[in-house]
């Protein structure tokens, strides 16, 4: 949510539209998740696909902002490297679970330490502090520039970016 804040500060509709979005899909996945409907054995193999697809929902506002102001300029506005490296360590950390990994490869090895749900969580806090981090980034550059002057300098952006493309 920070992230679209950052992304969109001068395109209110982008911003109302993916924070809305984004809000509506979590609170779905919230109401499900303390339903009873959610502790029947039939949920389980759409539990792990609902917060990947929730996850991957993250990439269309990105993709959007890729469009309007460019790899670069979109680097330094909300440290998209960061936001992808956060990324990728959640889908490791995910895939990690998914796969019981290394459990399935060695088994009774790692039923105290090192599990795969171990492991999830560690890259969780690892995604969280990158995110926090690339967060850092993003607040930098928008307290850097005036609020005032910050709007004019993002249309320049797009302007180059649209013919970049």
């Amino acid at each position: 949510m920070p992230t679209i804040y950052y992304l969109f500060t001068c395109e209110a509709y982008h911003m109302r539209l993916y924070l809305v979005t984004m809000s509506s899909i979590a609170a779905g996945m919230i109401i499900f998740f303390l339903s009873p409907l959610a502790q029947k054995s039939w949920t389980v193999p759409f539990r792990a696909p609902m917060f990947v697809s929730f996850a991957a929902s993250a990439l269309t506002p990105l993709w959007t902002g890729l469009q309007m102001y460019g790899w670069e300029h979109l680097n330094d506005m909300i440290g998209l490297k960061w936001v992808l490296l956060q990324g990728a360590i959640y889908l490791l950390g995910v895939s990690l679970f998914l796969t019981e990994m290394p459990e399935r490869a060695f088994p009774g090895r790692f039923d105290f330490l090192a599990s795969s749900h171990q492991l999830f969580h560690t890259a969780v806090v690892l995604a969280a502090s990158v995110q926090f981090y690339g967060l850092l980034k993003a607040y930098e550059f928008q307290h850097a520039h005036l609020q005032v002057a910050i709007c004019p300098m993002l249309d320049l952006w797009k302007s180059e970016a649209l013919f970049a493309i």
